[in-house]
C-alpha cells in the first residue's frame, strides 16, 4: 500500500497542519511521525491499529495520537464516493518549548504526554471537537491557534476518552519496522478467515525465520502473533454479531475459526463476555 499519510505538508508559516483529506479509500499504512494528530473520520469504515491496541473505526471516529505512535487505518468495506476525514497535527512545541509548562497550560502538556497510548473521544466531547473542527477551515491563523487550544483542554478535561494502547505499551519503532509490520498486518487482514501459519508468514512476509520473527513480533507489538490474529478475528466477529442476523457458530467460522469451543475461548478472553451475551449488550 502506498504511504499516504506518512509526510502530510504544512502550509509555510502556519503554526500547525489543518486538512481535510478525501481518498478512494481510507488505508493508511503502518507508521509514525514527530507531530501529535488529531484525526475525525468523516467518511469511512475499517480497522484502526495504534500502538498495541486494534479496533474498528467508522464515520465520527475521533482519536487523538502522540508523537511517534504508530499507527495506522485500514478500510474493510470500499463504499461508493470514497473515504474522508480531517486532519490536524501539530509538533510537541509548536508554540514555543516551556509554552505548555506555564501556569494554566500544564494541562495541555500533560494531555501531550498521555497521548502517547492513543486516546479516543466520544460522547458530548467529541460532537463539540467534532463542530470545533468544521468551524477551524474559516478562522484566520490566530483564531485557528486559538480553538486548537481550546479542543486540547476540551480533551484535557474531558471523561468521555477511551486510552487504547496498553498502559506499558512503548513504541520502539523505525521506519523498517514499519514497513514489516505493515506488511504482516495487511497480509492478516486479508487472510484472517483461513487458517494462517505463523512460519509461512515469518519467512515469506517479514523475511525472518519463524523463531526471530515471534521474537520481533512481540517486542514491538507487546502481544503475540497469535493473540494479534485473535484480536483482529474476534473484532470481525465483533461487528457481525453487532450488524448482522447470522448465528453465533456461523460468524466464529466466518472469522477463521473452524472450532466453535475455539472461537468461545479467544471471545472470551478479549471481550470477557460470551458472544451471546455481547450481542444482547448492543440490542436496542
Amino acid at each position: 500500500m502506498k504511504a499516504l499519510f506518512e509526510k502530510l505538508e504544512q502550509p509555510d508559516n502556519s503554526p500547525f497542519l489543518l486538512k481535510e483529506v478525501v481518498l478512494p479509500a481510507f488505508n493508511v499504512p503502518f507508521h509514525f511521525h514527530p507531530e501529535l494528530e488529531l484525526t475525525l473520520i468523516q467518511k469511512s469504515e475499517g480497522r484502526r491499529y495504534v500502538g498495541d491496541h486494534v479496533g474498528k473505526f467508522g464515520p465520527g471516529d475521533l482519536v487523538f495520537i502522540g508523537k511517534n505512535e504508530p499507527h495506522f487505518w485500514q478500510n474493510t468495506k470500499h463504499e461508493n464516493g470514497g473515504s474522508k476525514a480531517i486532519i490536524v497535527q501539530f509538533e510537541e512545541h509548536f508554540l514555543g518549548k516551556t509554552f505548555f509548562t506555564k501556569q494554566g497550560m500544564q494541562h495541555i502538556g500533560k494531555l501531550m504526554q498521555k497521548a502517547h497510548r492513543g486516546i479516543q473521544i466520544g460522547g458530548h466531547s467529541k460532537k463539540v471537537i467534532e463542530e470545533k473542527l468544521l468551524a477551524m477551515f474559516d478562522l484566520d491563523p490566530f483564531e485557528k491557534v486559538v480553538s486548537l487550544l481550546s479542543i486540547l483542554t476540551i480533551i484535557a478535561s474531558s471523561n468521555d476518552l477511551e486510552y487504547l494502547a496498553s498502559p506499558g505499551y512503548k513504541a520502539t519503532f523505525n521506519q523498517a519496522d514499519c514497513d514489516r509490520i505493515n506488511a504482516v498486518c495487511q497480509y492478516v487482514s486479508d487472510h484472517y478467515t483461513v487458517e494462517i501459519d505463523t512460519s509461512y508468514v515469518a519467512v515469506s512476509v517479514a523475511n525472518m525465520s519463524t523463531t526471530a520473527f515471534c521474537h520481533y513480533f512481540k517486542k514491538r507489538m507487546n502481544k503475540t502473533f497469535t493473540q494479534f490474529v485473535n484480536e483482529v478475528r474476534v473484532g470481525e466477529a465483533n461487528q457481525l454479531l453487532i450488524h448482522s442476523n447470522k448465528d453465533i457458530a456461523e460468524i466464529g467460522y466466518l472469522c477463521g475459526y473452524h472450532s466453535l469451543s475455539n472461537f468461545y475461548k479467544q471471545f472470551g478472553q478479549i471481550n470477557h463476555l460470551s458472544p451471546k451475551k455481547y450481542r444482547e449488550k448492543f440490542k436496542w
